[in-house]
């Protein structure tokens, strides 16, 4: 009881102190209006609120501050999800990648030695010229398309061009 009756006079207290400041405002704007406000920036708000908070409902204060930290566990566990999430997918789409290089690299094998085999059998019955053009023509083909490939699908001027440092 005495301590409901001290908090009783403090918050009367308080009360007239403010009262006063008001009626002291009050006379120096003379018949003008004045708002007060006040804002604070995040979940928590000031110590002097959250004391207000707890005299009102006793353990509110308390029950903020959880609800806070919570949120903010929560927040990190799903920003830490959504990254893990990102470089699986990241990890996903680089062995994808690699494996069509591979396979890209296995194919231009395969047509090169065709041409190489084809243009010698041509060449080997009588047509040297001919033989020529198909073995080299193959050749010339596949280093070609190799190197639009790579100048095409090169990963880092990809990176480059998206960041702008590869413009002039």
């Amino acid at each position: 009881m005495s301590e409901n009756a001290s908090n009783t006079n403090g918050h009367e207290a308080k009360g007239g102190e403010l009262i006063e400041q008001l009626e002291e405002t009050a006379e120096e704007i003379k018949g003008g209006l004045a708002e007060i406000s006040a804002t604070f920036v995040g979940p928590i708000p000031p110590p002097d609120v959250l004391q207000g908070y707890d005299e009102v409902i006793p353990g509110l204060a308390d029950r903020i501050v959880g609800m806070a930290e919570a949120e903010g566990n929560h927040r990190r566990d799903q920003e830490r999800r959504a990254l893990d999430a990102e470089i699986e997918n990241d990890r996903i789409l680089i062995g994808a990648y690699i494996k069509k290089v591979r396979i890209g690299q296995i194919l231009a094998f395969v047509i090169a030695v065709v041409a190489l085999c084809l243009g010698s059998y041509v060449a080997a019955n009588g047509y040297q010229f001919a033989g020529a053009v198909i073995g080299t023509g193959g050749l010339i083909g596949i280093v070609t398309a190799f190197i639009q490939g790579r100048r095409k699908d090169n990963p880092a001027d990809e990176r480059k061009k998206s960041n702008g440092a590869g413009e002039v």
